[in-house]
């Protein structure tokens, strides 16, 4: 098994630096810095904000002792600073952060995805038309419900992997899903759904750069249920 070769490791002790790196929003513009020498210019391009923005987390970060200046660049006019992480890697033990455990930090994670979810599938689905919803019986008797007008809109066999072609490219369906179900699997069938994942996920991922590429958002979660 590979692991990941790092110079240094640390332990955070520091309840600011715990909150720093905890909390998703101030964690975006640090990771441009972790593990590798950035410029401000740069990670602001990376994150996709303004430079300013960027020199202000940058400052916080770098009087917490997060962050440090690597190099200097001696260019026509000011120097530019090159900073990097104080560390490969943290680690971070709850009793510093500012959550109450672990389940209060994975929630705070999730509702930042929440967000995001619902806000552009809100938008995909009143762009297609589809203001409204369909309940319907699928074909293995159970009740479910979609975005749509008619019956037309719902998969009425989610089986059928030819229709939901049809329903994805004949019928130009928008690219837009949310979905939820309870499966009841062995431990090895579970490993094996994760693992189907993580080669379709990663397939996809790594693919070649081409022209007509646009961002799309991934949430995925797989986890057993309390008896």
């Amino acid at each position: 098994m590979s692991r990941v070769e790092t110079k240094n490791q640390i332990e955070i002790k520091d309840a600011q630096q715990a909150r720093l790196l905890t909390d998703p929003e101030s964690f975006k513009f640090f990771k441009p810095f972790m593990a590798r020498a950035c410029t401000v210019s740069q990670a602001a391009k990376e994150v996709g904000c303004k430079l300013d923005t960027m020199l202000y987390r940058v400052k916080t970060f770098v009087e917490v002792e997060l962050l440090n200046v690597v190099e200097t660049e001696h260019r026509r006019g000011r120097p530019v600073k090159i900073y990097r992480s104080s560390a490969d890697t943290y680690f971070i033990p709850f009793t510093v952060t500012p959550f109450e455990d672990v389940e209060a930090a994975i929630k705070q994670n999730i509702q930042k995805d929440v967000s995001i979810i619902a806000h552009n599938l809100a938008r995909v689905i009143h762009d297609s038309g589809r203001d409204g919803r369909h309940i319907f019986r699928d074909h293995r008797g159970e009740v479910s419900w979609v975005s749509g007008a008619n019956a037309d809109d719902a998969w009425l066999n989610l089986d059928d992997l030819s229709e939901i072609a049809r329903n994805i490219y004949a019928r130009e369906r928008f690219i837009g899903e949310s979905a939820s179900d309870e499966l009841e699997l062995t431990e090895e069938e579970a490993k094996e759904l994760m693992l189907e994942f993580y080669k379709l996920w990663r397939g996809f991922k790594n693919k070649k750069p081409s022209k007509g590429k646009k961002k799309y958002f991934l949430q995925f979660s797989f986890v057993p249920l309390d008896e």
